[in-house]
């Protein structure tokens, strides 16, 4: 637990430091109108503008790619959404500055409408930025997704085949490896009693599991077959219930795959 909030921390460490910086480079720059302002107070304006856009608009897009998940979307949806959402208090902060604090003002200024328009479009900027950045392939492509068969619960869960590339990764005393959710660009490795969050990419920790006997049900979770104790059916919708009690979301599209490996009866 302790490694995976180190790695967050990291993470937030790095973006901010990347927020500060494209503040600074708006901040020489001007744009919006901003370039007759003083120098320092532009500077410091900008850097302050992205800086609190960056606190309003990561858990937006953390919170819009959960829901995605949640409800079998495309990533883009949620993140599109959670875009649209944190430009609106953003935006309302912004004017109620340049109103001199003064609500109505604020909510009445003609400019209103197109500010919104800048803020979004800077946060779309920023966002379309980190997501190359930290080469994030699994917003726009995501691997297959696949049903799975239920499976007697088990007392003793089977280890995972011997991966040394992807298993020394994990702490001593992980114990076998049930399923791999990806998260942004880190990968979260989940175990009986435990889980541990990494700094790799769902699709190369899957690499690296080589022969593992185990398959990608979702374009965020790979689950070992040995793992799942029962899946749980409403309509056309499956989750998998692993031994641990985790639950794991099912796709729609990849259930011929799974039956014709002979995971689905």
């Amino acid at each position: 637990m302790a490694g995976s909030f180190a790695n967050m921390a990291r993470r937030i460490g790095i973006e901010s430091f990347l927020v500060l910086t494209i503040g600074l480079v708006l901040g020489l720059f001007g744009p919006f109108g901003t370039f007759e302002m003083a120098p320092a107070v532009r500077i410091a304006f900008w850097m302050g503008y992205t800086l609190l856009g960056y606190a309003i608009f990561r858990p937006m897009i953390v919170v819009g790619r959960w829901v995605s998940e949640a409800l079998s979307l495309p990533p883009i949806i949620g993140v599109g959404l959670a875009l649209v959402l944190a430009a609106v208090p953003l935006t309302f902060m912004i004017a109620l500055l340049f109103a001199g604090f003064d609500v109505a003002k604020a909510l009445r200024w003609d400019g209103l409408p197109m500010l919104y328009f800048d803020v979004w479009l800077i946060g779309f900027l920023i966002n379309g930025f980190f997501t190359l950045a930290f080469r994030d392939k699994e917003i726009a492509a995501a691997p297959p997704v696949v049903d799975l068969p239920a499976r007697p619960a088990q007392t003793e869960i089977e280890a995972v085949p011997d991966t040394p590339r992807f298993t020394d990764r994990l702490p001593m005393g992980f114990g076998p490896l049930l399923a791999l959710k990806g998260e942004d660009h880190y990968v979260r490795a989940i175990g009986e009693t435990r889980d541990e969050l990494l700094l790799l990419r769902l699709r190369d920790a899957m690499a690296e599991l080589g022969d593992a006997e185990g398959q990608s049900v979702h374009r965020s979770w790979w689950v070992a077959r040995a793992a799942v104790a029962s899946v749980q059916r409403e309509g056309r919708n499956a989750t998998l219930i692993l031994s641990n009690g985790t639950e794991v979301p099912v796709a729609r599209d990849a259930v011929a795959q799974l039956r014709k490996a002979g995971w689905l009866n």
